[in-house]
C-alpha cells in the first residue's frame, strides 16, 4: 500500500507524535508498504530526505497571526497535489495540521483531543497564552479534519470520549493505542537501579505538572535527602522549575539533563531509576509512561485520560490525583520505603506492555484499519 501520512511533529522534534509516526512509518516499510511523510520544516525553506526507508517532505513553516497553519497550508496542498496519485491513503496525526483538499480515503488519528489540552494549559508564558486566544480556531481546525476523515482513531479511550465532548460526531471511532519496541526498552539485568532516583521524561511544561512533582519533593526529601529527581527534556518552565527548587532549597537533589536525543542514552535512564513519575493534568496515551513501564520501572501516573487505561492501580502501577503534591509524596515514600513492592509492580508493568503495547501489534492494528478504509 502507498501511504502518505501528516504530522506537524516527525523526527528529531521533542513530543508524543514524533515519536509515533517514525516509528509507525518504519515499520510499515518493513512489512512492504511505501510511506511518505509530510511534516514542518524550518521557516526559511523546506526540506526532503529519506529516514529509514521513509520518503520525508519538511515542508517550510511560518507561523501567521491570526492562522498559524495558513500560509503553511498552502505549501502542503501544493506539494500534495503534485503527489497525490502517488498514494492510496492519506493518514492524518494530530489536529496541529493543515486540512488537505483530496479525495483518497483519509484516516485520522487523535493523540489528544485539543479542546481538553488547551483547557488544562494554564498560561504561564507568552507562546500559551497566544494558544488560549487561538484556542476556538485550534478546535474548529480539528472539527474540520475528524468530518473529512474516512475513519477516526485515538490512542486511547479518554481521547475518543473528549473528542465526542467538543465535537459532534457521528462516526465510529477506534481506539488503536500508543506503541513501544519493547525488545530495546526493556531491564537491563546486568544493571542494577539506582536506589536513590526519580525519574521523569518528557515536554517541561505546565501541563505535564511538574510544579506538583517540585511541590511533592519538598516532603519526600526530607526523610531522603540524597534522593536525586532527574528531569529530561526542554520547554517553556524550565526557568519556573529550576526558580522553585531554589526556593526550596533543593538545588542538590534536582537534576536537568536538556533533551535527550540519543535513545540509547535515554534508555540508560530509564534502566537506573528508582521510580518513574509523570504528575501530567492531562494526557491521552503517554509514550514516555509506557516506555518507563517497559522497563520494568515502577510507575506513579496522575489519575487522568489514558494513564487510567494503562495503570491498574496498585498492580501495574499507581495512580494518584493529579495537583495534589502531598498525595504524590505519600505515593513516592510508599513506593521508596518498600522495595519487594517497587519490583512486583514492576515486573507486572512490563507484562502488560509486552502484551498490549509492543509496536508490532499496534501496527498490525493500524493495517486492518488501512485495509477497511481503502
Amino acid at each position: 500500500m502507498r501511504i502518505c501520512m501528516l504530522t506537524s511533529e516527525f523526527t528529531p522534534d521533542p513530543g508524543g507524535i514524533a515519536s509515533y509516526v517514525p516509528n509507525l512509518a518504519k515499520r510499515l516499510v518493513q512489512r512492504g508498504h511505501n510511506v511518505t511523510v509530510i511534516s514542518r520544516g524550518s521557516w526559511r525553506r523546506s526540506d526532503y530526505e529519506e529516514v529509514d526507508g521513509v520518503y520525508v517532505h519538511r515542508v517550510r513553516f511560518i507561523p501567521s497571526y491570526p492562522s498559524p497553519f495558513w500560509l503553511h497550508g498552502v505549501w502542503v496542498n501544493r506539494l500534495f497535489s503534485r503527489l497525490e496519485l502517488e498514494f492510496d491513503l492519506l493518514h492524518v496525526h494530530g489536529a496541529l495540521v493543515p486540512v488537505i483538499d483530496t479525495s483518497i480515503p483519509i484516516v485520522f488519528t487523535s493523540h489528544g483531543a485539543t479542546g481538553e489540552a488547551i483547557k488544562n494549559m494554564p498560561v504561564k508564558s507568552f507562546h500559551f497564552l497566544v494558544v488560549k486566544i487561538l484556542g476556538r480556531q485550534l478546535i474548529n481546525v480539528e472539527r474540520s479534519l475528524l468530518h473529512q476523515a474516512d475513519v477516526i482513531t485515538a490512542d486511547s479511550q479518554a481521547c475518543a470520549e473528549d473528542l465526542k465532548e467538543y465535537h459532534s460526531i457521528d462516526k465510529e471511532i477506534t481506539i488503536t493505542r500508543n506503541g513501544v519496541d519493547t525488545t530495546f526498552f526493556a531491564p537491563d539485568p546486568a544493571n542494577e537501579m539506582d536506589e536513590t532516583c526519580i525519574l521523569y521524561t518528557g515536554r517541561l511544561e505546565t501541563i505535564k505538572g511538574l510544579v506538583t512533582l517540585v511541590e511533592s519533593a519538598k516532603y519526600v526529601c526530607q526523610k531522603y535527602k540524597n534522593l536525586k529527581y532527574v528531569l529530561t527534556g526542554k520547554g517553556t518552565i524550565e526557568k519556573v522549575l529550576r526558580a522553585r527548587v531554589s526556593q526550596l532549597g533543593l538545588d542538590q537533589n534536582f537534576h536537568f539533563t536538556g533533551y535527550i536525543s540519543d535513545r540509547n542514552n535515554l534508555l540508560q535512564y530509564y534502566q537506573k531509576a528508582t521510580i518513574y513519575v509523570l504528575p501530567s493534568y492531562s494526557e491521552a496515551m503517554p509514550t514516555s509512561l509506557l516506555e518507563a513501564m517497559s522497563c520494568g520501572v515502577a510507575s506513579i501516573a496522575t489519575d487522568v485520560g489514558g494513564n487510567s487505561e494503562v495503570i491498574t492501580d496498585g498492580e501495574t502501577g499507581v495512580l494518584v490525583p493529579s495537583r495534589d503534591p502531598k498525595t504524590l509524596a505519600e505515593a513516592t515514600l510508599k513506593l521508596l520505603d518498600d522495595k519487594e513492592l517497587r519490583h512486583r509492580i514492576g515486573a507486572n508493568a512490563r507484562k502488560c506492555v509486552v502484551d498490549n503495547y509492543d509496536w508490532e501489534l499496534i501496527v498490525s492494528r493500524i493495517e486492518d484499519i488501512y485495509r477497511k478504509a481503502t
